[in-house]
């Protein structure tokens, strides 16, 4: 009985946790959304400087 509930509610919060919340979700952690953040941030700032 208990099985069938945690299942349930885990089912409901994957559905209710939004993508930036990867730490509580199963099969992804923190260190994940660090190095996506990290590499964004580097796509974003190393970009050649140029006259506007």
């Amino acid at each position: 009985m208990l099985r069938i509930i945690l299942n349930r509610l885990k089912s409901k919060a994957d559905e209710l946790l939004v993508e930036e919340q990867t730490g509580f979700k199963d099969g992804r952690n923190t260190v994940e959304q660090l190095d996506i953040k990290h590499s964004t941030s580097f796509a974003i700032f190393d970009k050649p400087k140029g006259r506007f």
